[in-house]
């Protein structure tokens, strides 16, 4: 197994006896990273260059890989967790006024394109709506859990060009009625900032 994949599964691990335990012991953190005081998460975050503007997706994976070492964009299974990254992503300085948030690392590898003549199929909404087939980036069986998504119409909700393999928590200045996951283009003009969960 890669070191990067078993820091990784360590990491999952660790999250899972703080959440049985209600733990909350505090994680050293490398670098310019925060440990989240209560959050009972097992991880530090960095949100980074926020005074540069959003970016894709891709350029938030680039950044924190090139600045932390396995390091990834947000990747928490619990809306209570995810409320307390929001609060520190605002603390941090992201706007509350704008739909930009901060990308989290769930992505669906299949493609969902619309066909030659501009009419999304069938077959390809069933795909934008299905939530099982976003996964991790490195193993295809760990899922978000369903409570994750913000609401019902995620993900899946466009019919247009656009096909949004990509996730992450929008519009941070409207919660509740916003807080969990919403799919995007990964590097479409749709961006959010790279908020980075340093394991």
């Amino acid at each position: 197994m890669a070191t990067s994949n078993l820091h990784f599964v360590l990491a999952l691990v660790v999250a899972s006896l703080i959440q049985d335990t209600g733990a909350d012991t505090a994680y050293p953190c490398r670098g310019n990273s925060t440990y989240i005081k209560n959050s009972g998460i097992p991880a530090c975050f960095a949100l980074l260059d926020v005074d540069e503007g959003p970016v894709n997706a891709s350029e938030a994976s680039r950044k924190c890989a090139s600045k932390f070492t396995n390091s990834e964009p947000v990747y928490v299974q619990d809306k209570r967790q995810l409320q307390f990254i929001v609060d520190f992503a605002i603390k941090e300085g992201i706007p509350e006024d704008g739909e930009a948030g901060f990308w989290t690392w769930w992505i669906r590898r299949e493609d969902a394109r619309l066909d030659s003549n501009g009419v999304l199929s069938q077959a390809n909404k069933a795909i934008r709506k299905n939530r099982d087939l976003f996964a991790s980036p490195y193993d295809k069986d760990y899922r978000p859990k369903p409570e994750l998504w913000r609401n019902e119409t995620q993900p899946g909700n466009t019919l247009d060009a656009r096909d949004e393999k990509c996730t992450a928590q929008s519009r941070l200045g409207k919660q509740p009625e916003y807080l969990g996951l919403d799919d995007y283009e990964c590097n479409g003009a749709q961006l959010h900032y790279a908020l980075c969960q340093v394991a």
